[in-house]
């Protein structure tokens, strides 16, 4: 969370960061951030925006940051979810990810 506190606290105007399969554990670390806008994208109901990682259902360019941690050696097509990932995320936004 260090990477995206200098991230967020570095950034002119708001952001739109999203949690891939994270259940929302992070809200309450973003909910201090009046600057961002927070979305936990997952496949289950309780998840702001409901689609798998290998079908993301945003717009290309939409992402300011994304947070997907222990989701991608659970997929069955990382290069789809790969794929996925940067093409929603903004041409200068992140993806840190890890557990793979």
């Amino acid at each position: 969370m260090d990477l995206f506190s200098r991230y967020v606290d570095l950034a002119e105007g708001s952001l739109t960061i999203a949690d891939v399969g994270a259940a929302g554990c992070t809200r309450t670390f973003f909910a201090r951030h009046v600057n961002v806008k927070y979305m936990v994208v997952d496949q289950y109901k309780t998840a702001d925006v409901v689609c798998d990682v290998t079908n993301i259902c945003l717009p290309t360019n939409s992402l300011d940051g994304i947070l997907c941690c222990h989701v991608l050696e659970h997929v069955a097509d990382f290069n789809q979810a790969m794929g996925e990932l940067y093409r929603v995320r903004s041409t200068l936004g992140s993806v840190p990810a890890n557990g793979m």
